[in-house]
């Protein structure tokens, strides 16, 4: 399974539609966090398999959800910073 169907959906609105709107910039620079740390910890994880999971069909769907929930995790405990980064640049794309 891919660890990143389980986090949310990016979409950056077009540059004729309407601006960003309050919060939506913070909520975009998470969600890309999120899916960044994921895709990092997947691999981590993937690497530390033989070591932690006893193997079996469901562990790679296993493997998968636990790196996107603890990326998610990660970013509601204040993340590594990314975040921040892009909000910024976000915001500075809004004006």
């Amino acid at each position: 399974m891919d660890p990143l169907r389980s986090l949310p959906v990016m979409t950056m609105p077009d540059a004729g539609s309407a601006p960003l709107s309050d919060g939506q910039s913070a909520k975009l620079a998470e969600e890309f966090e999120a899916v960044f740390l994921a895709t990092m910890l997947e691999g981590m994880l993937e690497s530390a398999r033989p070591k932690t999971m006893g193997g079996g069909s469901g562990e790679q769907m296993f493997v998968s959800l636990m790196g996107a929930e603890i990326a998610k995790e990660i970013v509601r405990s204040g993340g590594v910073g990314l975040a921040r980064s892009v909000e910024a640049q976000l915001e500075a794309y809004r004006r």
